[in-house]
């Protein structure tokens, strides 16, 4: 069965808004879409996206038992096909696409049985076969897709104890082999693949160094060894991040995770998120509007602003705890400042508890998808687009391959100048909803009667200035 990812049934596309400061920004040029339901309700679950099937749902909990049921998502059909099922049960795993399928890595049935045995779903023959093995198994590992067709796999839990391994597996030739140790043992952590071929594992849990963690490492291609870097400002599990890049270089970007609240005696989703920036081994902290703890994130890239999506996540956890569900929330990221200006809650998108997600890119159009983990335990799912808006040249937006022009002074009271500009040279300003706000020739821009806020400002030769205007200064 071959499927066109580019269609989701439902195709409702909304601009959704979100206000900063009483000035409306574009947040999201879609709304996600509901998508039928799963078959099987799942949480633990994998979600993988495969040309020949479509995405994959694999194993998971479907709240009383572990589940060995495989179903493929069709955009087309807006409907999920049941395919080859797992030879055992198996949830907390990890999944990747291959050439002819998708592998699946580590988990557990719900006893305490760890399979060591890499699982690889074969599109050309609907089944499953064993891979290459661990030399033991492991659930709340972290595993991510690195240059040269290599998959990256790190810590996790045994059964007994958490795990400082590293493994290499190879897809081209089904070879798993051992890598350097983290310099901490650590579970239920974050790992993210840099530009660079380096990758950072962050936080995660390990009870033996502290319980939730702060800690973070990279790992040096260089070197082939992982090297501590700064702690993130939380101690955090559970933790969702993201690679994203911008005018002030590359980095992560860090949102929520669970931490352990003595006094209630529960797990609580933190309302904070950080990014990382690499050249400088800092992080910088912004506030969230909801706590957020086994959740997802997808970045949603629109040339200089960007906005981070939280796929909702829970708040409250544990046990004899009632779990409570923090709604969807975006994060309007500037590139420029690699800082968070504004946060909202995307309405109607309840939270969900360890459901899955998953990305990907096919004619030219990005996508991302979460299911499962819904309170109502029904299995609902979204489908997100999450493709460029520079790529599409949508008006308002700077374009993602425009580098930014010089204007000084910024943050300006009365006016700014583009020295780039010739006197004639015609331009317009837009606020962050794409509405132009004031047109004008030559490098002088007159700002003085402006609200306060951030703007573009496009020359008609090309390229663009982001400003920020601020009110005069009261004695």
């Amino acid at each position: 069965m071959v499927v066109n990812p580019m269609k989701p049934a439902t195709g409702r596309v909304i601009a959704l808004l979100g206000c900063i400061g009483g000035m409306s920004v574009l947040c999201l040029g879609q709304t996600p879409s509901p998508i039928a339901p799963l078959w099987d309700y799942r949480e633990a679950h994998s979600l993988t996206y495969h040309p020949g099937v479509g995405v994959l749902a694999v194993g998971g909990f479907d709240g009383g038992m572990t589940l060995s049921s495989t179903e493929a998502y069709d955009p087309i059909a807006d409907a999920w096909n049941p395919l080859a099922s797992l030879p055992a049960p198996r949830q907390d795993h990890t999944a990747h696409p291959t050439e002819d399928g998708v592998v699946i890595i580590g988990g557990w049935d719900g006893t305490s049985n760890y399979p060591t045995e890499l699982m690889r779903y074969s599109a050309d023959v609907d089944g499953w076969t064993p891979g290459p093995s661990l030399p033991s198994g492991r659930a709340g590992h972290a595993s991510c897709t690195m240059p040269f067709g290599r998959i990256l796999i790190t810590g996790g839990y045994d059964g007994t104890s958490d795990q400082a391994g590293t493994f290499w597996l190879n897809t081209l030739n089904n070879t798993l082999e051992a890598g350097p140790d983290l310099n901490i043992a650590r579970s239920s952590h974050a790992l993210v693949a840099l530009y660079d071929g380096s990758a950072v594992a962050i936080g995660g849990f390990n009870p033996d160094a502290g319980y939730q963690l702060a800690s973070c490492e990279r790992y040096d291609p260089i070197s082939l060894a992982w090297q501590p870097i700064a702690d993130l400002p939380w101690a955090a599990d559970h933790l969702a991040a993201v690679a994203i890049d911008g005018g002030a270089g590359p980095g992560i970007v860090v949102l929520g995770g669970r931490v352990y609240n003595p006094e209630l005696n529960l797990f609580e989703g933190t309302p904070q998120g950080a990014w990382y920036d690499v050249a400088n081994d800092v992080w910088w902290g912004f506030g969230l509007q909801n706590g957020h703890s086994y959740h997802g994130a997808f970045a949603y890239n629109s040339g200089w602003f960007s906005t981070l999506i939280v796929t909702g996540g829970a708040n409250e956890t544990g046990f004899n705890v009632t779990t409570t569900y923090a709604p969807f929330e975006s994060v309007l990221w500037d590139g420029g400042s690699q800082s968070a200006v504004g946060t909202d809650v995307i309405p109607d998108f309840p939270g969900r508890f360890r459901a899955a997600s998953t990305t990907w890119t096919s004619g030219g159009s990005t996508w991302g998808m979460v299911c499962g983990g819904d309170a109502d335990g029904v299995g609902t799912g979204w489908v997100i687009d999450l493709t460029p808006i520079g790529s599409t040249a949508s008006p308002g937006l700077p374009s993602a391959t425009q580098p930014p022009l010089t204007a000084f002074p910024n943050p300006a009271i009365d006016r700014v100048i583009l020295p780039q500009l010739t006197a004639t040279t015609p331009w317009t300003a837009r606020d962050l909803q794409g509405k132009a706000v004031a047109r004008g020739q030559g490098p002088a821009v007159p700002v003085a009667d402006w609200a306060p806020g951030t703007y573009t400002i496009h020359p008609e030769t090309g390229g663009f200035a982001r400003i920020q205007v601020v009110p005069f200064p009261r004695p």
